[in-house]
């Protein structure tokens, strides 16, 4: 039997990403996507300014249609 303490299984997760890495440009964040649904992960990608109060406001707003209303871990990556 598998050790389930460290299983994510069930929850969501929220990650910025800055001007690096994930958050470089919308056609790697797509690509990222495509491998991570292609691995059975139900996730969903947007490209929002965090430094805008609308759009996180949109983005909250994304998250929780999208996934019911629940956010279990949020992962802020700062801008580099």
């Amino acid at each position: 039997m598998a050790d389930k303490r460290w299983s994510l299984e069930g929850t969501t997760a929220l990650v910025t990403g800055g001007t690096k890495g994930i958050g470089r440009n919308e056609a790697e964040l797509n690509a990222c996507l495509l491998d991570w649904k292609g691995k059975g992960f139900h996730v969903t990608g947007a490209v929002a300014d965090a430094s805008s109060r609308a759009q996180r406001e949109k983005l909250i707003e994304t998250v929780s249609s999208t996934f019911g209303g629940k956010l279990n871990v949020l992962v802020y990556v700062p801008p580099f």
